[in-house]
């Protein structure tokens, strides 16, 4: 009996981290459009839920390439696995954004943005604290300078 050693195209690392981003961003759109409808009485224009709209749009794209670039990495791939998916780093990626979320109330917009995408450089690799500390701050001032100031867009 001859077995076909090659894995199925689901243990595709890329595959699945396509059809994660896929999946997370479906559950933001519907967050997004159920919370608009529930919560919030003015144009989409001036809505603190068109943020998450459009990164939910943004991530259907991003895990359409995964799946695409999976796919082709399966049928290039050789018989032996060479490596491995990282479900530990996409499980602490989802924590971080459970408690982003879970702070935003409390800590409000630039205070609990600061803090997520300190972790999240921490987590990649970044270990000085002045880049940290610089990058997170400065990138949440420019997104508020966009959204908040030029956009008149209302933050979370």
């Amino acid at each position: 009996m001859i077995m076909d050693k090659r894995k199925s195209v689901i243990r595709e690392p890329m595959v699945q981290d396509g059809i994660f981003f896929i999946l997370f961003a479906v559950a933001l759109f519907t967050y997004a459009i159920q919370s608009y409808q529930n919560d919030f009485t003015k144009e989409w224009s001036m809505s603190p839920y068109l943020f998450p709209l459009v990164a939910s749009v943004l991530l259907v794209c991003l895990g359409a390439v995964l799946l695409l670039q999976g796919v082709m990495a399966y049928k290039k791939a050789e018989a032996e696995p060479k490596e491995k998916g990282n479900l530990g780093g996409v499980l602490i990626v989802v924590v971080m954004v459970g408690l982003y979320i879970f702070l935003l109330p409390i800590l409000r917009f630039i205070p609990a943005s600061i803090l997520l995408l300190a972790a999240f450089m921490f987590f990649m690799g970044e270990r000085r604290w002045y880049v940290i500390g610089g990058v997170s701050a400065g990138v949440i001032v420019v997104l508020y300078v966009i959204f908040s100031i030029l956009l008149n867009v209302q933050l979370p």
